[in-house]
């Protein structure tokens, strides 16, 4: 029997300097109560280490050396959205927004080191069906750090839609005397401060040096509070097919290394593009056939459960991954054997 295989999102999941600060969307803490109340996440303050050349490359930070500091200050709150054509329910979610200043900044090419304050703006929706099984997940990255600003958006088609329970990483973690640590992968080191707020510590992925005490590349600190109104978000994005339009340029690039998501194959012609910018027939365009065989990509690791966002790894099938080149910018899909949507990024 063939052993799954996991591929992470590189690039994408690499968004974790975004990703990390969307702490618990539902968590429930002891309290002096005999009964357990649910809270939701109202603030993530703290500090995250850059150490890693992925890392800041996650920033748009490719000029400057590994090294930088990033010191976020955010608030969080719960939305909605009234305007999904393609929904059966209402997709709900958590819309984390603030301060982002990153420090310790050494130029690749010259000397001195600066200093870059930037906004993050970061939306996850998910939509649930009858069964609270999630049929899909829409995330954005919005950050706002001058000449390196740049959006993600991604979008998750769940087909079987998925389970997620609310304790189905338990066994990924060990309790200890102040809280918690996870069991493999990730130093990450949970603790209860106060009966309404959490301090994370440890390592970022691809870490080379970090033990999770001694050295740290993760701080932060969440402030709990009581259920909230959610906001209503109605600018969603919405993914079109463009196979309409004849695209002949090929030899995309906007997009890096994110094809390596799956187990790719030849080239095709037989292109499924779909995007949330309208492309034209001056932009570029290449497709390859998927190997999808017990592959599993997994665009949100588990150790990310320690601040709370829920899992949206999923198992891939047979299909084609086409992107597309609109300037700079950029789009990829991956489609099924039968043409469905199921994976859509863009880069902006």
């Amino acid at each position: 029997m063939t052993k799954a295989k996991i591929t992470n999102f590189n690039t994408i999941e690499m968004l974790v300097i975004g990703i990390v600060i969307l702490s618990a969307v539902s968590l429930t803490f002891d309290s002096d109560e005999s009964v357990q109340k649910e809270m939701e996440i109202g603030e993530i303050n703290g500090v995250l280490s850059l150490p890693t050349r992925s890392s800041m490359d996650s920033l748009g930070l490719d000029d400057f050396r590994p090294g930088a500091t990033a010191e976020v200050n955010l608030d969080a709150w719960p939305i909605e959205s009234g305007i999904c054509p393609i929904c059966h329910s209402k997709p709900t979610g958590i819309m984390i927004q603030g301060d982002v200043n990153v420090t310790n900044l050494n130029p690749i090419d010259s000397g001195g080191t600066i200093r870059i304050e930037g906004k993050l703006n970061v939306t996850h929706f998910q939509e649930h069906d009858d069964n609270s099984m999630i049929l899909r997940e829409w995330l954005m990255i919005d950050w706002d750090l001058a000449e390196f600003s740049t959006q993600w958006d991604v979008f998750i088609e769940h087909d079987p839609p998925k389970w997620a329970p609310s304790n189905r990483y338990d066994a990924s973690y060990i309790t200890t005397e102040s809280g918690s640590t996870s069991r493999a992968g990730p130093v990450i080191n949970i603790e209860s401060l106060l009966s309404n707020v959490i301090n994370v510590q440890g390592c970022l992925p691809n870490s080379m040096n970090c033990d999770g005490e001694n050295r740290q590349e993760l701080n932060l600190t969440s402030t709990f509070v009581d259920p909230r109104e959610p906001i209503l978000i109605d600018d969603m994005k919405e993914w079109n097919d463009y196979s309409l339009i004849e695209i002949n340029n090929t030899n995309t690039s906007n997009l890096g290394g994110l094809r390596n998501l799956f187990e790719v194959q030849d080239k095709t012609t037989e292109h499924r593009p779909f995007c949330s910018m309208e492309p034209v027939p001056e932009n570029k365009m290449q497709s390859w056939s998927i190997n999808g065989d017990s592959t599993i990509i997994a665009p949100m690791n588990i150790w990310l459960t320690a601040i709370g966002l829920p899992s949206s790894s999923f198992a891939t099938t047979d299909g084609v991954w086409t992107e597309i080149d609109i300037g700079d910018k950029g789009c990829g899909a991956f489609t099924d054997a039968s043409g469905d949507l199921i994976l859509a990024i863009s880069k902006q």
